[in-house]
């Protein structure tokens, strides 16, 4: 079971959809929903707090009016929260590889961002943020189709605000490696609750289930 399957059946549906993408980078690398979204009508959200990649992202879609952006962090307030990345200037003086870009995290010590080698270059901004429900509210989302969520180790903090009573995504991709094993568990619990089959795909954990309803946005 892989996301990409999910995609493509949702593609052949030719249903309406809804795209939630929460961690974007630059919408293209290790992407699985930037050929959908540039080849089909989709509708979408696509979050990416590091400036520098929210301009990439700008740029990837800048032909996509119905993709629009948001230069948030999604975390448990709302307002400015420490926010941790390697620089990039460190990525382009080769002394971090070029992965460094994906390891960017509201936790200094979770991912890449701890390793003794990655520390001196890891760089602390303070980035506005929103909660989850303030994020769809201001952006007036009220039906998520596709639910992407790559937050290096912040992934079932962003997913536990979801009202699973208003949203029911017909797939979710949350990624699953940095998680601590009390959240992995956490995730899994809460999927099962509402009505998910999930299975672990490489760093992901992808969860689907057959939906009766349908809401617009």
């Amino acid at each position: 079971m892989h996301v990409t399957h999910f995609l493509k059946t949702r593609e052949l549906s030719g249903e309406d959809t809804f795209c939630l993408q929460i961690g974007a980078m630059d919408g293209t690398t290790t992407d699985h929903m930037h050929r959908y979204l540039t080849r089909l009508d989709w509708r979408a959200l696509l979050v990416e707090p590091v400036p520098e990649y929210f301009t990439q992202l700008q740029k990837t879609y800048a032909a996509r009016p119905n993709v629009r952006l948001a230069n948030v962090v999604v975390a448990g307030h709302s307002g400015q929260v420490p926010f941790y990345s390697v620089d990039p200037a460190a990525m382009e003086a080769g002394l971090v590889p070029p992965w460094g870009r994906g390891a960017s995290s509201l936790y200094p010590d979770r991912t890449a961002l701890g390793w003794a080698d990655v520390k001196p270059h890891v760089r602390r901004q303070m980035l506005p943020c929103l909660t989850l429900p303030d994020l769809l509210d201001q952006y007036g989302v009220s039906k998520i189709d596709v639910l992407q969520i790559d937050a290096e180790g912040h992934d079932y903090q962003i997913l536990k605000q979801l009202d699973f009573s208003k949203f029911s995504p017909f797939v979710i991709n949350i990624e699953y490696v940095n998680l601590l094993p009390e959240e992995q568990d956490a995730v899994r619990n809460l999927l099962t609750a509402n009505g998910y089959h999930h299975e672990k795909k490489g760093y992901d954990l992808v969860a689907a289930k057959r939906r009766s309803d349908s809401h617009e946005s």
